[in-house]
């Protein structure tokens, strides 16, 4: 068992960005099969998706990782279990 009693900031960002990314793209993928179907239209907010998901998660990253090392210098950290 481990415990992690800290994260780094800028590294949590940069894999948050990056899942989000890819979470934009497949909602963005998804959407453009939709309005194609249906409406027969492509908008282009629609393509800057998986951008807006990249730049909200990197920021959510951020913010996540700064409460967690606050919260986790009083109660300690989360344990992980590795085998």
């Amino acid at each position: 068992m481990i415990t992690a009693k800290r994260l780094g900031i800028p590294s949590l960002a940069k894999v948050l960005g990056c899942m989000y990314f890819f979470i934009g793209l497949f909602a963005a993928i998804a959407l453009l099969v939709y309005q194609a179907l249906f409406i027969g239209a492509v908008a282009w907010e629609t393509l800057a998706l998986p951008i807006m998901y990249a730049i909200c998660g990197f920021i959510g990253g951020i913010i996540t990782a700064f409460f967690y090392n606050l919260a986790a210098r009083y109660v300690g950290g989360v344990q992980i279990y590795t085998d």
